[in-house]
């Protein structure tokens, strides 16, 4: 199973996709946490007064993480005063534990095995088939990514990428909101960089990003990423 990592920096969301070995408490209930009050009264009777829970932690197993970029990824995603996991269509924001510790497996350094904690900040209401409530609009493509951290990258819906994943034009973004996640295509690897947050033009989204540096291409020698859009009307 794959999720992405994501923290806020100066004004860049950087992205990352990790492998992991299990995810509790994100997708199912494992460890709830309930918002509430009890009271108690003169007669000796008791009452709850419960206003939503929280998910209390998710515990995220990652796969050996074996390239030294991921490891420093996953440094500075711990340590982001503003980070998130996306896994399917669940998004979980909030607060890590106090320490990043690393199993060796087979007592090899370059074959680190981590588990984290993640204690969402978001208070949920009831146990649903994702967090985005009223997203049920979501739109994929992937294009050759060039852009420097010097020199980003602008895209442009129906221009580039000029269609989704299935040949389809994009709709008009007008009264929506919308939210863009990068991810590696093609078998290339790089953290993604998304500078601020997407503008809106003429019912088109159009955003700035970049790739990082000691990247792996894709066999033809191209970087390629892969666009998610998740768009909710708000009008």
């Amino acid at each position: 199973m794959q999720a992405i990592l994501s923290y806020d920096q100066s004004g860049i969301t950087y992205t990352s996709t990790f492998t992991l070995l299990a995810i509790r408490g994100m997708d199912e209930p494992d460890s709830l946490r309930k918002n509430a009050v009890m009271h108690e009264y003169l007669s000796g009777g008791i009452e709850e007064q419960v206003d939503g829970f929280f998910k209390d932690p998710i515990t995220l197993t990652f796969q050996a993480v074996t390239t030294q970029l991921s490891r420093r990824f996953l440094a500075q995603w711990f340590i982001a005063s503003t980070k998130r996991v996306i896994y399917g269509t669940y998004i979980a924001e909030g607060v890590t534990d106090e320490t990043l510790i690393s199993e060796w497996l087979f007592e090899c350094e370059h074959n680190r095995s981590f588990e984290v904690k993640l204690w969402d900040e978001h208070k949920y209401y009831a146990y649903e088939d994702g967090t985005i409530r009223d997203s049920d609009m979501y739109y994929s493509a992937i294009v050759e990514i060039t852009g420097t951290a010097g020199s980003p990258q602008t895209f442009t819906t129906n221009t580039n990428p000029a269609v989704d994943i299935w040949g389809n034009a994009f709709p008009n973004f007008t009264g929506m909101k919308a939210s863009i996640i990068g991810t590696p295509a093609n078998s290339s690897q790089f953290v993604f960089c998304l500078v601020g947050e997407a503008t809106l033009t003429a019912g088109n989204l159009t955003w700035q990003a970049f790739m990082s540096e000691f990247d792996i291409p894709a066999s033809d020698g191209k970087f390629w990423v892969k666009f998610t859009i998740s768009a909710q009307t708000t009008t």
